[in-house]
């Protein structure tokens, strides 16, 4: 079988429900879809109309399905992946167990083995898929990268965790300093207010069990969609400046608003953990599938903010869009509502981290101090110091629009546009150069070298991306903090 009957087989079975078969106690694509919504439309979309301020209206507005379509491309190609190598991986595990009991002398039927190879895909996250990728390449030097590898994506995933909690402990920070000013006589600096916020912070994130955030998030939530009705609402309100304002911004302000738009679709490291608990994880792909529904949605919701945003408030538009809406009573509860939902988003961030990290940290530990006690104040301390770190980054990097940036093109290029097609390549490439070898068919050739044209065109997108933007979002921060 060639490697373009593999890719027609695929996309075939993607309607019949055969790559990663079924699961008892699984999502709903559904239900999928909702929850995929959830971690895309967050309160970092509110920052868009300064985005495209940067860009240029109508450059900020194509660039948000330029770089929606090019990612929804990019997680298709890791999906095929990580569904074909747990599919590899499990086939040889379950052979593996189906010799040893050949060599038991146990009685096999051939219908027992026909159970084992059809029995649900074991899931693998972002990290394992990298790490199976290099040692199933058939590349004998690629294995000694796939532990290394793996490592880097996991890593990248906490950097991009840690930046999307430093953008909420700001847009908190910058909110209670406009509400309270608005309220009351209590007038203070956004270092104070960072300061200020910090013990609650900790205490709250000392909680080691996130159901009762959990319920509040998903009750928050619903407000959530609430205040974004009341904000369109009001940005839908005559007048606009459409007319008056630049289509396109400055080369420096046009990669900038990149990075800030990366960030905005910070979904990348949510596809594998949310199709891992699929019924059916086939459905997270297709023309309909949960990953372009869900894409395709998110860019017409980011594009209408961000657009009518900055037509609305023009030149004066500001970190966030909530920052420029009048202070109405209802217009106040919505600031409050994203106060709120930032603040439980970013309890479940470090969660996230927290988990990623202190299970190797604590493992490590308990053999230096065998003491429980010593642990659990280690733990506490771990907790504490993630929130302080946090703190101090936005402190020095107090504004969204240019934090934004930063994260973008740090952790989102990488997960977006650098990791796929390279995981991509690794599964693919040697399956087709050894058909080309064994059938000498040119077809399949040239079909390899599509596949590794283009990964590579996305990579090297990634890599100028996140050279130029990083430069330029340091160089706007550095030049901040000198004035």
């Amino acid at each position: 079988m060639t490697l373009i009957n593999e890719e027609n087989n695929y996309n075939e079975n993607i309607q019949k429900n055969k790559i990663m078969g079924s699961r008892k106690d699984g999502l709903s694509s559904h239900l999928t879809l909702i929850n995929f919504m959830k971690g895309m439309i967050g309160s970092g979309i509110l920052t868009l109309p300064i985005v495209f301020k940067q860009a240029g209206l109508w450059t900020g507005f194509f660039l948000v399905f330029i770089f929606g379509f090019l990612n929804t491309l990019t997680m298709t190609l890791l999906v095929k992946s990580a569904h074909y190598l747990s599919k590899r991986k499990n086939e040889k595990q379950k052979e593996e167990n189906l010799n040893v009991e050949i060599e038991n002398g146990e009685r096999i039927f051939k219908n027992k083995k026909e159970k084992y190879l059809n029995e649900n895909n074991e899931p693998m996250n972002y990290g394992e898929v990298m790490e199976a990728a290099l040692m199933e390449s058939g590349f004998e030097w690629s294995k000694k990268w796939a532990k290394p590898a793996k490592f880097f994506v996991n890593g990248t995933i906490i950097l991009l965790l840690m930046g999307i909690g430093c953008i909420k402990y700001d847009f908190i920070v910058v909110h209670l300093r406009e509400l309270f000013g608005q309220f009351t006589n209590f007038h203070a600096s956004a270092l104070a207010w960072a300061l200020i916020i910090f013990p609650p912070m900790v205490l709250i994130n000392f909680t080691r069990t996130l159901q009762r955030i959990a319920i509040l998030n998903t009750v928050g939530n619903v407000f959530m969609f609430g205040a974004y009705g009341i904000i369109f609402y009001h940005l839908l309100q005559s007048p606009h400046k459409t007319s008056q304002l630049p289509w396109i911004g400055s080369p420096s302000g046009v990669f900038t608003a990149c990075g800030s738009i990366l960030y905005c679709f910070e979904g990348q490291a949510l596809v594998l953990p949310m199709e891992n608990k699929m019924k059916h994880p086939s459905e997270m792909l297709g023309p309909f599938g949960v990953l372009s529904t869900g894409m395709a949605l998110t860019e017409i919701f980011d594009s209408a903010v961000g657009f009518l945003g900055y037509s609305k408030f023009g030149d004066e538009i500001q970190g966030s869009v909530t920052l420029n809406l009048p202070p109405t009573s209802l217009l106040t509860f919505v600031k409050i509502v994203f106060t709120i939902i930032s603040f439980l988003d970013f309890l479940l961030q470090q969660y996230v981290t927290i988990q990623m990290l202190w299970p190797p940290l604590n493992k490590y530990l308990s053999n230096l101090f065998p003491s429980s006690k010593i642990l659990t104040v280690g733990e506490y301390t771990f907790r504490a110091s993630l929130v302080a770190l946090t703190m101090l980054i936005s402190i020095f990097i107090p504004h969204l629009e240019h934090i934004m940036p930063l994260v973008g093109f740090s952790g989102g290029v990488f997960l977006a546009f650098i990791f796929p097609p390279i995981i991509d390549t690794f599964t693919f490439l040697s399956i087709g150069l050894t058909e080309y070898y064994e059938e000498n068919n040119k077809r399949n050739l040239i079909s390899i070298f599509k596949r590794f044209a283009l990964n590579f065109l996305f990579v090297s997108i990634g890599l100028f991306g996140s050279i130029v933007g990083l430069k330029s979002s340091l160089e706007a921060i550095f030049e901040l903090n000198g004035n």
